[in-house]
């Protein structure tokens, strides 16, 4: 475990370091061919975070299992940590960085479910719907910039979210039953890990 960690934080600053940007190579290559993709990023970035720094680590794992991107607020609210996996399609690492900045603005509303689950105030079963509903929002917003870019047929062909974000219900409830199907799963039992990790029961 170590090891891991050591490595996703050296790939963050050989990122940061290289052309003074953020962004991974070819990430910096995709945007330059695609202009209305990086001025939609630029915009969501500096509305999603206004007042907050942005900070982009990558990370190498060939576990499908595993998310392709999440979110850590480091210490203050001021800094938003976003991971995100390096070994994979170009557009996918664009639209997984889009997601994660247009889903950092719910931090406040994230800070207060990990608290009231912490304390007990929320089940499981809540929680993990919470969760849900907030971040659809961040979804739903991604799938409107998505639905406006001007990509390859290659690209579309070979990209894993760029379909799922297109194809996403504006129903809740349906988004629901489409995100167990497309991710198999996999999405609700990290929520539940996450309530496992956090939930602290009352003191008798």
């Amino acid at each position: 475990m170590p090891a891991k960690i050591t490595l996703i934080f050296i790939c963050a600053l050989l990122c940061i370091s290289s052309r003074g940007q953020t962004f991974s190579p070819k990430l910096h290559q995709f945007l330059l061919e695609h202009p209305e993709a990086s001025n939609s990023l630029s915009n969501a970035m500096a509305e999603a975070l206004s007042g907050r720094t942005a900070q982009i680590y990558y990370f190498y794992t060939n576990d499908e299992s595993v998310p392709n991107s999440h979110v850590n607020y480091i210490g203050e609210p001021s800094v938003v940590g976003i991971f995100v996996r390096e070994n994979q399609q170009a557009c996918d690492e664009y639209l997984c960085i889009l997601f994660e900045a247009l889903n950092s603005k719910g931090e406040k509303r994230f800070r207060e479910l990990f608290a009231e689950a912490k304390f007990g105030a929320l089940s499981k079963t809540n929680f993990v719907r919470e969760m849900q509903r907030q971040e659809f929002q961040a979804v739903k917003e991604t799938q409107k910039i998505v639905a406006k870019l001007k990509l390859k047929p290659k690209e579309i062909a070979d990209s894993r979210d760029y379909k799922h974000f297109l194809e996403t219900p504006s129903d809740l409830a349906q988004f629901l039953v489409y995100s167990k199907k497309v991710s198999q799963g996999q999405y609700q039992k990290e929520y539940e890990t996450l309530y496992a990790t956090i939930h602290k029961k009352p003191q008798q």
